[in-house]
């Protein structure tokens, strides 16, 4: 008789346990949403005299800046939600566990158009679907990734067979979603189709990216939905990610095609002054004239980035979308990864839930998510 009031104590210990964590779970900022601020004002302010978070009150003097330590965060200004800047000193544990990988998956050549014929006729093209999820009452999200400078291919598929096959299969595996997806426990969990167009060597999302998108991207798209397979591809949740060269070519996605891409994220949009001179000849050229299906753009930063300035990136990135007309219909999240260097893609795409969420599950509610 004296056991039971014991058992009962210790498994309401553990009810309550559960409870806490519950709630540890539902106040976590990183996992609450996409552009969600939290509720809990900081005790200290220091940061705001970083020269990052100075350059977004410049642009946005009534935008909301925060931090995200990996639990409730707190407020360091209140502001509007149209535009948020977030300073993240602390991430969640890797999503996907980047491991060894099982299978291996082919490039196989696209027939691109335009100007691009010049280099040659084709691209290579990775396409990674979900396994059996992409249903005709259920049709998939469609994330495209676009990869940075090192990750550029010498030779083609079309032209070079086992070689290019080759080369391009370690270049696309360099870092990211190509690496989750043949790892069996992230693999059962992925609910987007996955497209990694490579770039050959010489190109470049910097000089070449409005090119690159009207005659590669945007044809990918075209090509899978004039076949007939809108019952499997959501073309209305279609996103584009790219991280440091590859971010350059979001920003110019967001910008000319704001009515093909619902979700933007540019990782590291940080690059050498001779690339931030070619990028400042083109901020007068204006969108497409169409009905934006873009929601937000998302942009992250490292503190310590020693390839270009931070500061400076982050104000022509906004001046850019400004001029653009970007923002008159997008919602803009900054976050600036404190003590980071330009390599912290992984912490956006992999330690970041919401994001991870959206991206990689499919699961469109966090991007709803607005407001406190």
């Amino acid at each position: 008789m004296l056991m039971m009031p014991l058992l009962l104590a210790s498994s309401w210990g553990r009810i309550i346990n559960m409870h806490q964590d519950q709630l540890h779970e539902e106040r976590r900022l990183n996992d609450r949403g996409l552009m969600l601020a939290s509720t809990k004002d900081c005790q200290s302010t220091a940061n705001l005299s970083l020269s990052v978070v100075k350059e977004f009150e410049r642009f946005r003097p009534s935008g909301t800046i925060q931090t995200d330590d990996g639990s409730e965060g707190c407020l360091m200004k209140k502001g509007e939600h149209w535009s948020m800047l977030t300073l993240v000193n602390r991430t969640s544990d890797n999503l996907c566990y980047d491991g060894s990988m099982t299978g291996k998956s082919k490039a196989y050549p696209f027939e691109v158009k335009g100007i691009l014929r010049l280099r040659g006729y084709t691209r290579n093209l990775f396409i990674i679907p979900p396994k059996g999820k992409c249903l005709a009452e259920k049709p998939c999200p469609v994330v495209f990734y676009l990869h940075g400078h090192d990750e550029h291919v010498s030779t083609l598929v079309a032209k070079a067979g086992e070689t290019a096959e080759e080369e391009a299969w370690v270049k696309a595996t360099h870092a990211g979603f190509m690496r989750y997806a043949h790892q069996a426990d992230c693999a059962a969990t992925q609910g987007s189709v996955l497209i990694f167009p490579q770039l050959l060597a010489g190109e470049s999302w910097v000089e070449d990216g409005e090119n690159l998108l009207e005659n590669f991207l945007i044809p990918v798209l075209e090509k899978h939905s004039n076949e007939g397979k809108t019952g499997h591809w959501d073309f209305d949740k279609v996103a584009i990610m790219g991280y440091s060269e590859g971010a350059e070519g979001v920003i110019k996605a967001a910008k000319h095609y704001p009515h093909i891409f619902r979700l933007a994220i540019a990782a590291a949009p940080t690059t050498p002054s001779v690339d931030q001179r070619l990028l400042l000849t083109e901020l007068s050229r204006p969108i497409l004239k169409a009905p934006p299906k873009l929601s937000m753009l998302i942009a992250s930063f490292g503190e310590e980035d020693k390839l270009g300035s931070s500061q400076l990136g982050l104000s022509h990135l906004m001046y850019d979308l400004d001029v653009a007309g970007v923002t008159s219909f997008a919602r803009l999240h900054i976050r600036l990864y404190l003590g980071a260097g330009h390599i912290h893609w992984d912490e956006m795409f992999n330690r970041w839930p919401a994001l991870h969420s959206v991206l990689w599950r499919g699961d469109y509610t966090h991007l709803e998510k607005l407001g406190q």
